[in-house]
């Protein structure tokens, strides 16, 4: 019970700053359609990629002493923060596909009995060209109905009346009932950016050293609750093996992991790597730097539901399901390892689309 609250303890550290500002990551994917959820999540999706793969390995050499038993372990609580870059804290939105009907009989009985149906690009103009991702820390930009006589041109024009004169009867009908019109295109927002500008992982991770220079691990973090977002979720295992070569540690290694944020955020993770470094030391006290190259995968599937009337144009609940992949790839890592008995304290940077940093401490039994 004890490790779990200080897991706990550790986890709400690194959230404060981060998720828990969030607000309610569900309700404000429920405002966008697919284009624009999936560049308003995008940092998310790349920074728990980037975080994630970090700290996989805290030295390049996976054996172990021989006796009295050929294996080794260490416990490690491992706290990554991925930095997201400016450029990726507002985007270039969508104006929604989504049409707007207008049933011209219900809003006036001078016009024609039937509905047309216009897109929101022409019956809206926005206050600024771009709006923040969920990384950023400005409020969402704001869509407005154009002005009265650019509603009504537009309408005109999908009527195409046969005459002026036709056209002039519609016109005085359309601005007379324009109460009506205006009540079917109403303001929206996109959501306000939640400044996250660092995203974290935390975890506890188990290394077991086997012979022939096998190394297998484990990691994952307790399901929890976090207010206002929902259950997060973490689990992942992983391989690497030694590669014998003169004078320095060699090792190659692969890591598999699941993140899940309620039912709305699923992230997969999968990390390719190899490691160079060496250890130098006396009796007691060792320092291992390395240096490690990787190539990461990151996909995420986003299932949410879109309220009828929380957008223009939608006026039933709609189910949104999607998939997307985060933006990190190549990696290198920078990094060292300060064991003294059997504690050790472990430091990285990482460098690729996102730069992570990390911080690992735990125990190590051979």
């Amino acid at each position: 019970m004890q490790k779990r609250n200080f897991f706990i303890i550790i986890m709400l550290t690194v959230f404060c700053f981060g998720i828990l500002t969030a607000g309610d990551l569900e309700e404000n994917l429920s405002l966008m359609l697919e284009n624009n959820a999936e560049m308003y999540v995008q940092p998310l999706v790349t920074g728990f990629g980037s975080s994630m793969n970090s700290g996989l390995y805290k030295r390049a050499k996976c054996t172990t002493g021989k006796l009295p038993l050929p294996i080794g372990f260490d416990v490690n609580i491992i706290v990554s923060v991925s930095m997201v870059p400016d450029e990726d804290l507002n985007y270039d939105y969508y104006f929604m596909d989504n049409t707007i009907d207008f049933d011209l009989g219900n809003i006036n009985s001078s016009l024609p009995d039937e509905t047309i149906s216009l897109s929101m690009s022409g019956l809206y103009t926005a206050d600024k060209e771009e709006t923040p991702t969920i990384s950023g820390d400005e409020e969402g930009a704001v869509i407005t109905p154009k002005a009265q006589s650019d509603v009504i041109d537009a309408l005109i024009a999908e009527m195409d009346p046969a005459n002026s004169t036709e056209e002039t009867d519609y016109r005085d009908a359309l601005n007379s009932s324009y109460s009506s019109i205006s009540s079917l295109i109403p303001q929206f927002q996109f959501p306000d950016g939640s400044n996250i500008a660092a995203i974290p992982s935390a975890n506890v991770q188990l290394n077991v050293r086997i012979p022939f220079g096998i190394e297998l691990g484990l990691r994952g973090a307790p399901p929890y609750k976090i207010p206002y977002v929902g259950e997060f979720k973490m689990l992942g295992f992983g391989v690497r093996k030694d590669i014998p070569v003169p004078i320095v540690d060699v090792a190659v290694g692969s890591f598999y992991q699941i993140l899940t944020i309620g039912d709305v955020f699923e992230a997969k993770n999968i990390n390719v790597h190899t490691e160079i470094g060496k250890t130098f030391g006396i009796p007691g006290v060792k320092i291992s730097p390395y240096l490690g190259v990787g190539m990461d995968k990151s996909t995420v599937d986003l299932t949410y539901t879109i309220l009828g009337g929380t957008i223009p144009g939608n006026s039933e609940d709609q189910e949104i399901k999607f998939n997307m992949e985060g933006e990190n790839k190549f990696r290198a890592n920078l990094g060292f390892n300060l064991q003294i008995a059997l504690l050790h304290l472990q430091g990285e940077y990482s460098i690729g689309k996102y730069q992570s940093a990390t911080l690992n401490v735990g125990l190590t039994f051979k």
